[in-house]
């Protein structure tokens, strides 16, 4: 079944490892979520001219994109590590 292969790893009924994937999981929508936003509000202004300025694409996304979405991403980890603790203890 589909519980084969985590059983084989030791992951099975309600405990420590099955808490912990389900916890990671789980804190993952908040910071994929922010990021996503945080990159897609970048200006094309600002984009535009590191392209002028003769970035490469990587450069683009390192010096120009995240250190804008940087705000945003760090407000989903903040939600994130909210989150589980909220519901860790529960």
């Amino acid at each position: 079944g589909l519980g084969e292969p985590l059983s084989s790893l030791g992951v099975r009924g309600i405990g420590t490892a099955p808490a912990l994937i389900a916890l990671t999981l789980y804190a993952f929508l908040p910071i994929v979520r922010n990021t996503y936003t945080g990159l897609k509000e970048v200006p094309a202004a600002a984009t535009e001219a590191g392209r002028g300025m003769g970035m490469s694409p990587g450069q683009i996304l390192r010096r120009v994109e995240l250190p804008l979405a940087l705000p945003l991403i760090a407000e989903g980890l903040r939600a994130s590590a909210v989150l589980t603790v909220g519901i860790t203890t529960v």
